[in-house]
């Protein structure tokens, strides 16, 4: 479990993750992305990244 506490996945599908040793929770990156047309298709891009959130959920709620 100790191995686990500090786990990094840098090429992660989702973008680079790991897991916070405090709080055992998942801490990823956000990509902000908006639809454009190229060539005739619509394409995601992405124009924004927030590095490192943990779930907000539990920032804003603390267990009681």
């Amino acid at each position: 479990m100790a191995v686990l506490s500090h786990w990094v996945d840098p090429n992660s599908p989702r973008g680079p993750i790991s897991i916070d040793p405090a709080t055992r929770e998942i801490v990823q990156n956000i990509y902000i992305r908006r639809a454009e047309m190229k060539n005739g298709k619509l394409i995601n891009t992405e124009f924004y990244t927030i590095p490192n959130v943990k779930d907000p959920w539990k920032e804003f709620n603390p267990p009681k």
